[in-house]
């Protein structure tokens, strides 16, 4: 009677293996494996999870520095024994969160991956010396989506070929030449998302973005406000956009002084957080005022056509100090303003004259802009 009450309560176990390892994909790698002491019948479901997660996080919790060089140890021969059984031919997604600098284990962890045909690749590493993706990265096949992000360094070849690949976030990579991001893009027939977040020092004066099938584009550019030696007083950051089936645009940049966009024809929604610098504004010699020669005014020329816009007070500062000179959004219905703090009302005006065909206005008072 006793078995048949535990083997009927224990309904979990009965299910199919495929099954299983689907409910085990949703779990860190680390608690995947652990299930293995459950029962025979968990014993080995692990090595057939296709989803493959390691965050040395989850083991690093030292009280003193020989713990912490131990913990290290044991995250890396658990990664090294776990890629050893598993028995998945083609992995789904792998995912690393790795701080150790030990750059032949991460070299080998990803060649092993792409070696299995990886679909995502998902990379989030915080170590001192930029980790150089293996050359067959550069020409997977199986690759959709792949996320990059801390201590890589881009160095991309000559030849570049990722023909499945439809999502790519780089956040705070290190890049070779002014060049990287776009040859990178060249061989990218199918991408739809590209995510950029940048800061100073990654060696991209330029940020080119050309790519015929490019849907959403969403670029995070920072700076840290100090001064960098390599820096060249005459050379600013720029953006030049090239994508005729982009749909939706996010930049928020406190970085680049130039943008070179080209027309927009198939753009939905725009969300546009720029910073401007003190010195495109001036004095003019004709009416005593204020004139403006920064780029933002050409940017909402590029992308008017745009069905709904949201546009923040960092943004809009200079329309409190001169004369907006906008385009017509002929097919705007929808116009947003986010602001921290209060704000001036007297950009609204031009605005609203602008937006013939507008039937829906917001103006927001937030504590964060939306990413």
């Amino acid at each position: 009677m006793g078995s048949e009450y535990e083997e009927s309560r224990d309904i979990i176990s009965n299910l199919p293996d495929e099954l299983l390892c689907h409910i085990l994909s949703f779990l860190p790698t680390k608690f995947a494996v652990g299930t293995s002491i459950l029962s025979k019948r968990w014993r080995y479901l692990w090595a057939s999870v296709p989803i493959l997660d390691f965050d040395d996080e989850l083991w690093l919790n030292p009280s003193t520095l020989v713990e912490l060089e131990e913990r290290i140890i044991m995250f890396q021969n658990f990664v090294d024994g776990v890629l050893r059984h598993s028995e998945v031919s083609c992995i789904k997604k792998f995912r690393l969160g790795y701080r150790d600098n030990n750059l032949d284990s991460v070299y080998s962890w990803i060649c092993i991956a792409l070696e299995r045909r990886v679909q995502e690749l998902d990379l989030h590493l915080l170590i001192d010396w930029g980790v150089e993706l293996p050359p067959m990265f550069f020409i997977c096949k199986t690759l959709v989506v792949v996320k990059l992000s801390c201590a890589l360094f881009l160095d991309i070849p000559t030849t570049v070929w990722l023909p499945s690949l439809k999502a790519l976030h780089l956040k705070s990579v290190e890049y070779s030449d002014d060049d990287s991001i776009q040859k990178l893009l060249s061989g990218c027939p199918v991408l739809e998302e590209l995510v950029i977040e940048r800061e100073e020092r990654d060696n991209q004066w330029v940020v080119n973005v050309s790519n015929p099938s490019l849907k959403i584009l969403r670029i995070f550019f920072f700076t840290d406000g100090f001064a960098h030696p390599y820096e060249q007083e005459d050379q600013d950051y720029k953006v030049v956009v090239d994508a005729p089936n982009l749909e939706y645009l996010s930049i928020t940049d406190y970085l680049s002084k130039d943008y070179f966009v080209k027309d927009l024809p198939s753009l939905v929604k725009a969300f546009i957080d720029v910073e401007q610098d003190s010195e495109e504004f001036e004095e003019s010699p004709h009416n005593g005022g204020i004139s403006y020669h920064g780029p933002i005014y050409e940017l909402l020329g590029r992308i008017s056509n745009v069905k709904c816009l949201s546009l923040t007070g960092v943004t809009l500062d200079v329309s409190f100090l001169c004369p907006p000179i906008l385009p017509t959004f002929h097919n705007m219905t929808c116009l947003e303003f986010l602001f921290i703090g209060g704000f001036n009302w007297d950009f609204l005006p031009n605005f609203l004259h602008s937006s013939p065909n507008l039937e829906a206005l917001v103006i927001e008072t937030v504590c964060k802009y939306p990413m």
